[in-house]
C-alpha cells in the first residue's frame, strides 16, 4: 500500500511534518464518506471545542483510497454508523490477519499487502486494504 503518512503510537498520523492525534482530537462524520466502485474517502474532523495546535492544526483531515480491493465495516449497514465517532486507534495490520478484528500493530509504515485499520471508541472497526491511501485536507 502506498501512502503519504505514517501512524504513530497507534492514535497519532504524521502528515506534512504534523504529529496529528486523532485519538483526543478527532472524530470520524459518516456525513462525507464516501464509497463508489474503486474509491473509498474517509473524513475526520477536529472536535469544535479543540483549538488548533500542533496535535491539531487542520479543521478537517481527508483519507482518500484509491483503487481499493477489500473493505469491511463490523456493522452491517453503513447506514448504523455514528453520525460522530470518536477514533480509538488507527494502524496497519497484514492482510493475511483480517480475522483478528481487534488486534493491533504499533507500526509506522504500511507493508506491501497490509491494510489500514481503524478503530473506533465505539467498537467499530474498519479495515481496508487499496493500492494508495492519501491523507489529504482538501476537499475530494
Amino acid at each position: 500500500m502506498e501512502v503519504n503518512f505514517k501512524i504513530k503510537n497507534l492514535i497519532k498520523v504524521i502528515y506534512n511534518g504534523n504529529e496529528i492525534d486523532l485519538h483526543n482530537c478527532y472524530y470520524f462524520s459518516n456525513n462525507e464518506f464516501k464509497i463508489d466502485e474503486k474509491n473509498i474517502v474517509i473524513p475526520i474532523f477536529r472536535y469544535k471545542d479543540i483549538h488548533v495546535t500542533p496535535n491539531s492544526p487542520y479543521d478537517k483531515l481527508i483519507f482518500k483510497a484509491f483503487n481499493y480491493s477489500f473493505f469491511e465495516n463490523n456493522v452491517n449497514e453503513l447506514e448504523e454508523l455514528d453520525e460522530y465517532e470518536g477514533i480509538s486507534e488507527i494502524t496497519f495490520f497484514p492482510s493475511d490477519d483480517r480475522d483478528n478484528l481487534f488486534s493491533l500493530i504499533d507500526q509506522e509504515d504500511p507493508k506491501l499487502t497490509d491494510d489500514l485499520k481503524i478503530v473506533f471508541l465505539s467498537g467499530r472497526v474498519i479495515i481496508l486494504a487499496a493500492e494508495k491511501v492519501l491523507v489529504t485536507t482538501e476537499n475530494y
